[in-house]
């Protein structure tokens, strides 16, 4: 998805408070702006996933989430440099930025910089970040090839941009950046 018009598609739907779908380094995707409640809201409906457990922020670089952690524990000798070159989130301590529908009943906020080239550009292109999780209805498998995607209910609800997952066999794992123990292998 080069072409131009094409991210014009994505980003309007973006904009718009859409759906979008999209391959990632090991499962397919579903995201939105995670500033639009409704959005989130209407995402965590098809998934019938609750807000309490909140969802991931992807970003194309470090740059467009640094904002989402907590400032003093950014500038802290506590705070992890993260390898950001392998397919890891990790939970910070959330600033005043992130809206709660984001965060569930949660203290921090997870983030991933993501080098999956679709799902960074989409974050790209709709300004910085997207909130993600895995494009499957909560307690089903995991979305592992396109057109298991397009046989949900829901794809006719999404934007679906078509492309290959990442190496992984599973979702990234997860580690908390305070205690340093992973949630998620």
């Amino acid at each position: 998805m080069s072409d131009l018009r094409s991210w014009d598609k994505v980003v309007s739907a973006y904009r718009a408070g859409a759906l979008i779908a999209y391959p990632t380094e090991g499962v397919w995707g579903l995201g939105c702006d995670p500033f639009s409640k409704e959005a989130v809201h209407r995402l965590l409906a098809l998934k019938e996933r609750p807000v309490s457990k909140g969802l991931i922020v992807i970003a194309a670089d470090w740059e467009a989430c640094a904002d989402w952690v907590d400032d003093a524990f950014l500038s802290s000798s506590e705070m992890p440099t993260p390898n950001w070159s392998v397919p890891q989130t990790w939970v910070f301590p959330a600033s005043a930025l992130v809206p709660s529908w984001i965060q569930g009943e949660h203290s921090g906020v997870a983030l991933r910089v993501t080098k999956h080239p679709i799902a960074a550009e989409i974050a790209r292109q709709c300004g910085g970040v997207i909130c993600s999780t895995s494009a499957n209805l909560s307690g089903d498998p995991a979305i592992r090839d396109e057109q298991t995607l397009r046989d949900q209910a829901f794809a006719s609800e999404c934007v679906i941009v078509s492309g290959e997952l990442g190496g992984l066999t599973s979702p990234t794992p997860i580690y908390d950046a305070v205690t340093k123990v992973s949630l998620r292998l």
